[in-house]
């Protein structure tokens, strides 16, 4: 994994969030999907669920 999210077979560029209110669908990719706190956090909690372990 790169860390890196692409669209379109090309790097999406980082939109402003006030995209996401205004635009349906919007092209990019927001700032918190490339944060790798945040992917991490998903992670554990993947393997919590399917462990069927309790946080």
């Amino acid at each position: 994994m790169t860390g890196r999210y692409f669209q379109d077979s090309a790097e999406g560029p980082v939109i402003d969030p006030k995209e996401l209110e205004t635009d349906p669908e919007p092209v990019g990719v927001a700032e918190y999907a490339l944060a790798p706190t945040a992917a991490e956090r998903l992670w554990e909690l993947f393997a919590t669920a399917v462990s069927g372990r309790r946080p």
